[in-house]
This record gives C-alpha cells, sequence and structure tokens, in this order.
C-alpha cells in the first residue's frame, strides 16, 4: 500500500515521556498534507444534521452494529461524532490504514500489544474509529478523562480542521500534570498529531 509512507512516526518512547511530563505532545509533520486534505473533504461534507442516523454521541456501542453518524446537543456536549466500527467494510480503506498505524503505535507508547484493542480479549476492549466535529459558535465538551475499567486510555487525535483557520477560538485544551492549562490547538498545524 503506498500511504503506509503517509506517517512519520518517531521512537515511541520519547513521546510517552513527554506525555509523562507535560500529559501530552504533539508531533510535527506526522501525515501526508495530501491525506488531510482527502480527509477534510471527505469529513465537512458529511456532517450535517440530514446525515445524522442517531441522537447520541457517547456510549451505548454494540458488538456488530453498524457505522453511524450522530449528533448530540446537551449540556456536557454539543458535537457530530461518526462511529466507524472494525467489523464493516470500510469506505476509505487508506483512512483506516492510518489509524490502525496511529492506534498500534499508541499501543507501543503504553506498553500494551501492538494489537490490543483490534483483536477479541478477555478485557472487553475494543476500538472504533471516532471523527467529531465541533459546530462553529455551539460545539463544546465538557473536561473529562477517558479510560477502560481501571486502565487510562491515551488519546489521539489527528485534526482536520484548525485554530486561525476554521475558527478562531476553543479548540482543545489539556490541563497538564501541575494542573496549568494548555490551548494546545493554537500549536497544531495540518499533519500533526496529538497525544494525550
Amino acid at each position: 500500500m503506498e500511504w503506509l509512507n503517509d506517517l512519520n512516526l518517531p521512537d515511541h518512547e520519547l513521546i510517552m515521556d513527554g506525555i509523562k511530563e507535560r500529559g501530552f505532545a504533539i508531533i510535527k509533520n506526522c501525515v501526508g498534507l495530501d491525506f488531510i486534505e482527502s480527509q477534510r473533504n471527505r469529513w465537512m461534507q458529511s456532517f450535517r444534521r440530514e446525515n445524522v442516523d442517531r441522537k447520541f454521541v457517547r456510549g451505548n456501542l454494540i458488538l456488530g452494529e453498524s457505522n453511524f453518524l450522530s449528533y448530540s446537543d446537551i449540556n456536557p456536549w454539543c458535537m457530530y461524532r461518526n462511529f466507524e466500527f472494525l467489523w464493516n467494510q470500510t469506505d476509505d480503506s487508506r483512512a483506516l490504514s492510518v489509524h490502525l498505524q496511529i492506534h498500534k503505535f499508541r499501543n507501543k507508547m503504553q506498553g500494551f500489544n501492538e494489537n490490543y484493542g483490534l483483536e477479541y480479549n478477555e478485557d472487553n476492549y475494543g476500538i472504533y474509529i471516532s471523527t467529531s466535529f465541533y459546530p462553529s459558535g455551539r460545539g463544546v465538551l465538557q473536561p473529562h478523562t477517558d479510560g477502560h475499567k481501571d486502565t487510562p486510555i491515551l488519546h489521539y487525535m489527528l485534526p482536520y480542521t484548525f485554530k486561525g483557520q476554521d475558527y478562531s477560538s476553543g479548540g482543545l485544551y489539556c490541563n497538564d500534570k501541575f494542573g496549568e492549562r494548555h490551548d494546545i490547538d493554537k500549536d497544531v498545524e495540518p499533519g500533526d498529531i496529538i497525544f494525550f
């Protein structure tokens, strides 16, 4: 597959050291710009109310269900989120390949088997690919921490929209271990990946 060269991933231990120190890390120039543009074209046309299948954007997922686009506008969050499950046929094999490579890199960072979450396991843990969009002027997601049972799960974001280009305020904020709040999106450019 020609797009396996889209990723420019550094040493996983180096990135994990940064996360342990600050709580987040940004890998600069990690993904090819043509891939980012292809995803912007793919998703920016999809996030419309007439395309929504469900009204919830978190939890209550069922093994074997179809992919779906959701939208919720409640106090804790206002957002679109598309769910792509690995048991379904993908409509973008390049995107699937990129996300699986990032997931395996994340597993290495956390000291897990690289296929953790990609195969059935006794922890009942599996991944899906979610693509989220926060409507300008309304989008919000309250601060929170995610995990699986007692296992904290390192998250990544591969942005397709950018502060200063697509929106001027808001975006991803992370608190470091000392409680200092960081405006992550102001330091992110097309092709960067955020781990937190």
